[in-house]
């Protein structure tokens, strides 16, 4: 009998007359040739070629089997690597230094307004506490946290932790949302040199005319003839005056103080100077 063999399956011939056989056949259907007395010519060889010239039994013969394919196996591998290499990369080996943190978390300490509207604005304290709101907005209590250079984490009370993007040029910080989709927002560093305008200043022009910069960051100007319009002021880190009046767009002064006289000059509309007597 001849026998081939592809991966899993025998095929079994006659080796008299050639026929295809079964290993259950005791004799040839074909030649009546006694298969079962018979020793079988076999050779180990390869899948899908002839055995012969080595003499076995047929219970002796075993399929070949087919070599495990380790491909799959190795992609899955270096499907592993690298997502661990990944992994390391974001948030082992991507992570900032101490020290960088330690500098953002410096230049984000102090007092920052809303560009679209001074009266909204956020203060970062030292301890990792802070305010926001103003105007017509409710303030805000907050803990705040830079858990790696350039990343603001803000929590409050009940509301599901803020995830901030934040970037600080040339005294303007930058918050881009984590979490929602277009939601960039702008601030202004403030001063913190509020304190030598607070007063009551009378218009040289006309003394009925006057401004009042009161502590909290409000104000009022006019007189009794044309009325008195209420506004919220702040002093920007460049120096100059901004007041802000609702449903207005903010005014931006540059302003110095000689002695007892506070002169205002526009940065929006030319000729614009006007000046102050200190009334107290």
């Amino acid at each position: 009998m001849i026998l081939f063999i592809s991966e899993r399956v025998i095929n079994m011939y006659c080796s008299k007359c050639g026929a295809s056989v079964t290993i259950e056949n005791k004799f040839c259907p074909i030649c009546g040739y006694n298969l079962k007395e018979n020793s079988l010519n076999t050779e180990t060889i390869s899948s899908g070629a002839e055995i012969n010239n080595s003499s076995t039994s047929l219970s002796n013969i075993s399929p070949v089997t087919k070599p495990k394919d380790y491909t799959a196996i190795g992609i899955g591998i270096l499907v592993l690597v690298t997502i661990i290499g990944m992994f390391l990369i974001f948030f082992l080996g991507g992570s900032d230094s101490d020290q960088d943190i330690e500098i953002s978390e410096h230049s984000l300490v102090g007092n920052w307004a809303w560009e679209f509207d001074v009266s909204y604005r956020y203060e970062f304290n030292a301890d990792g506490t802070g305010v926001r709101g103003g105007g017509i907005y409710n303030i805000e209590e907050f803990e705040w946290s830079i858990p790696r250079a350039g990343r603001l984490t803000i929590n409050i009370t009940s509301i599901q932790g803020e995830e901030w993007n934040f970037i600080i040029e040339n005294e303007f910080l930058t918050l881009d949302s984590r979490q929602l989709d277009d939601l960039v927002y702008s601030y202004m560093r403030l001063s913190g040199e509020e304190g030598s305008i607070i007063g009551t200043w009378i218009w040289e022009f006309d003394v009925s005319y006057r401004y009042v910069f009161d502590v909290d960051g409000t104000g009022t100007r006019g007189s009794d003839l044309v009325g008195f319009e209420e506004f919220e002021w702040l002093i920007s880190n460049e120096g100059y005056l901004i007041i802000n009046i609702i449903r207005h767009p903010h005014e931006d002064w540059n302003y110095t103080i000689d002695g007892e006289i506070l002169t205002l000059v526009s940065r929006q509309f030319e000729e614009w100077e006007y000046s102050y007597i200190r009334l107290d």
